[in-house]
């Protein structure tokens, strides 16, 4: 992961000094999917862990179980939505945008 950072780090250098060709871009493109892949891959491998440490552990590790919950229930929630220009937040604004 550090490697196709410091590739695309590099690229997008080049790309400042020099201009930036169509070889380059596409280039930079594949580096920038092949690093979401490998992040995906990695958050996939964290999750199948955690879900092993719960099955091995059960109900014995309530709070470590509680945060997992609480940090999925606020990387889910929607805080804001962008309609046209303008960010909507707060429940009842976004509720009254629907």
């Amino acid at each position: 992961m550090k490697l196709v950072k410091q590739d695309i780090g590099l690229l997008e250098l080049k790309a400042e000094e020099e201009g930036l060709d169509a070889t380059k871009e596409e280039r930079i493109s594949n580096l920038n999917a092949s690093l979401w892949r490998i992040a995906s891959n990695k958050d996939s491998v964290l999750l199948q862990r955690l879900r092993l440490q719960l099955l091995k552990e059960g109900d014995a590790n309530n709070t470590f179980f509680h945060s997992v919950i609480r940090n999925k229930k606020r990387r889910n929630e929607m805080k804001a939505i962008r309609v046209g220009e303008d960010w909507v937040e707060g429940v009842t604004r976004i509720h009254e945008e629907r």
